[in-house]
C-alpha cells in the first residue's frame, strides 16, 4: 500500500530538481492506479492522467504515418508546466511502448519532467538500479537505467532516493 507521506516527500524533493520525476514502481495489480487516484483526490494541486486514453485520443486525429512524429508534441501539450506547483500523476503509459510510435520512453519522460513534476506509475520492477518493463521472456521486455532515483517501489515497499 502506498504511504502518502512518502509520496508527498518525494514530490517535494523532486520539485527542487531540474528533472522533477518520481517513479511509482509496481507490477500490474500492485495498486498503482488506485493509489494515484486517491492521492489526486486528496491533493488539489495534483492531477491524475490516464496516458493511454489521453494520448490515444490525440493521436486518433493524426494519420498513422505521422503519429511517431506527433507523440512528443502531444505529450508536451498534455503535461504543461504547472504554475501552482503540484504534480501530474501519470498512469497507464503502455501506449508509449508501442513499436509503431518509436518513443524513447524513459528519455521522453525525463524531458517532460523538466517542465513539470511527474509521478509516473511504472508497470514493472526496479532491479539493480534499472527499471524493467515486462517479463524477461516477453517480446516487449525492456530495461532502462534509473538515472533519477526518486522512487517508491510497491513490489517490495522499499523506497529509494530519500
Amino acid at each position: 500500500m502506498l504511504n502518502t507521506k512518502s509520496l508527498e516527500d518525494l514530490i517535494d524533493a523532486a520539485s527542487r530538481l531540474r528533472t522533477r520525476l518520481v517513479w511509482l514502481v509496481g507490477m500490474p495489480g500492485s495498486g498503482k492506479s488506485g493509489a494515484l487516484k486517491a492521492f489526486a483526490a486528496s491533493h488539489a494541486n495534483c492531477t491524475y492522467v490516464n496516458l493511454n486514453a489521453e494520448l490515444a485520443s490525440r493521436l486518433a486525429a493524426d494519420s498513422p504515418d505521422q503519429r511517431p512524429f506527433k507523440v512528443a508534441q502531444h505529450l508536451s501539450s498534455i503535461f504543461k508546466a504547472r504554475s501552482t506547483g503540484g504534480a501530474w500523476l501519470v498512469d497507464n503509459l503502455e501506449i508509449l511502448f508501442s513499436p509503431k510510435l518509436r518513443v524513447p520512453v524513459v528519455d521522453r519522460l525525463n524531458s517532460l519532467a523538466q517542465q513539470a513534476t511527474l509521478v509516473v506509475a511504472w508497470p514493472g520492477t526496479i532491479e539493480n538500479g534499472r527499471l524493467t518493463y515486462g517479463a524477461r521472456n516477453h517480446p516487449d521486455f525492456a530495461e532502462y537505467p534509473l538515472s533519477f532515483p526518486l522512487a517508491l517501489d510497491l513490489n517490495n515497499t522499499n523506497s529509494q532516493g530519500q
